[in-house]
Formats: C-alpha cells, structure tokens, sequence
C-alpha cells in the first residue's frame, strides 16, 4: 500500500531550515554504517526527543495525522530522520518492516532525478515534488535513484498499542 499526498507548505518550509541546521551538527549525523543510503549523502541520527520546540512537536502531529487518515490506524514515531542528497547519492532497495508499520517520506524539494522506487507487483516511480508525502507500509521494498539536490523528512510509525 502506498498514497501519495499534499502537505502544507509551512510545515514543508519549516522541516527544510531544520534540515539546514542539522547539516552544521556533527553530533546529530547518522551512523550510516548499517545503511542503504550511499556515502554521498548526509543523513541525520533519530531526531525523535532532540528536539525541543513546540512548533517542531506540532508539524509533527500535523504529518503523522495524514499518515493516520491515510492508513486509517492509529499510529505512533518510532523514528525521523533527515536526508540531504546535495553532494550526489543513491539508496539501494530496502524495507523497514524489522522497524515499524508504516513510513512516509516527505519531499522538501522538486527535483528531477532522485525518484523513490517502490517495487511492489510493479515498480511505482514518484518524483520528488515539494509539499508531497510519500506514505506506505513498512513492508514495502523501496530504493531511491541517484540525486544531487533530493532533501527529505523520512518517518517511520508503529501501530499505537
């Protein structure tokens, strides 16, 4: 299963200056030694209660209640992390079923490469488009192709016990 949707462009904008920031923080870079993401890329560590600002807290509640609506589940963060594709790279096909129920992807930019592949009975393309949000279960084998301007907000959810 996967959907498509708008998101707002305020909680687009404000993700993408948190992106910018967290670019500048070492402490806050992902240990990418067990990941699908290829050495180019800057990828942040769980960001999930670093965080401290209300406003963050709040885009966050706005993005899992799409998740939610579109899943019709009641969901839960497990993780959020940050991608930058700025100096090139790629992502081989994983899934993040050992993880949680449900991830989403949200583009904070348009660009022409980068599609996110989701090979299910047949390979599915999206193109990054600013303010879209990618949602699907976490079983779901997925890859991204090669970019040099892709910047993303990723989440995984779990279903809420």
């Amino acid at each position: 299963m996967h959907i498509v949707l708008q998101c707002t462009k305020d909680a687009t904008e404000y993700f993408d200056k948190w992106l910018e920031y967290f670019m500048l923080r070492e402490d806050l870079y992902g240990d990418e030694t067990y990941s699908s993401l290829s050495d180019d890329c800057f990828a942040t560590t769980n960001l999930l209660g670093l965080v401290k600002d209300n406003v963050f807290d709040q885009h966050l509640e706005y993005l899992k209640d799409i998740c939610e609506a579109a899943a019709g589940k009641r969901l839960s963060y497990h993780y959020l992390h940050m991608i930058s594709y700025d100096a090139g790279g790629y992502m081989t096909r994983h899934s993040h079923e050992h993880n949680e129920d449900y991830s989403f992807i949200l583009y904070l930019n348009s660009c022409k490469d980068g599609a996110t592949i989701l090979h299910e009975d047949k390979d599915y393309h999206i193109i990054p488009q600013r303010n879209r949000m990618l949602v699907f279960t976490a079983d779901s084998e997925h890859s991204a192709q090669f970019s040099d301007s892709k910047r993303i907000l990723v989440g995984g959810l779990k279903l809420k016990q």
